[in-house]
């Protein structure tokens, strides 16, 4: 992944400034079981984005989990993926799970198949509300990276 200079990464902050915005405003505002979805164009700006939002949420009552399924081409489960990875974090700070890496597990090279994933979030869809009940915010409002 090339590393993007600092100017790189303030252009970039700063030409999506209002994008963020909403995203904090999104992450404040939701209680329970909330699903955002952002999408960015490059690895490198997914890794801006979660420096900005670690840098943000540093000294605040949120903290922020990244996790990160790229390396789990056959989760079918995620539901139990995420409930098992939760029980490691202990915080009394409200929880933001930034979930990224849930394209691979999709498979989006396959037309024309049902991803087992897909399957199985469709159909424990409502246990999501008592396992998973935080704000729940994927990686995948279109951030620009700077000409």
């Amino acid at each position: 992944m090339p590393e993007l200079s600092r100017v790189d990464r303030h252009a970039f902050l700063e030409q999506n400034q209002q994008e963020f915005a909403e995203l904090l405003t999104f992450i404040d505002f939701a209680a329970g079981l909330t699903i955002g979805f952002v999408e960015v164009n490059q690895e490198t700006e997914k890794a801006i984005l979660v420096e900005a939002l670690r840098n943000h949420f540093a000294d605040t009552p949120i903290r922020l989990e990244v996790l990160n399924f790229s390396q789990e081409q056959d989760l079918r489960f995620l539901r139990d993926a995420l409930v098992q990875r939760l029980e490691r974090v202990q915080t009394d700070k409200k929880l933001v799970l930034l979930i990224q890496g849930l394209e691979v597990a999709i498979g989006m090279d396959q037309v024309g198949s049902y991803p087992p994933i897909l399957q199985d979030l469709n159909f424990v869809r409502d246990a999501y509300r008592q396992s998973v009940p935080i704000l729940a915010v994927c990686l995948a409002m279109t951030m620009h990276h700077p000409d």
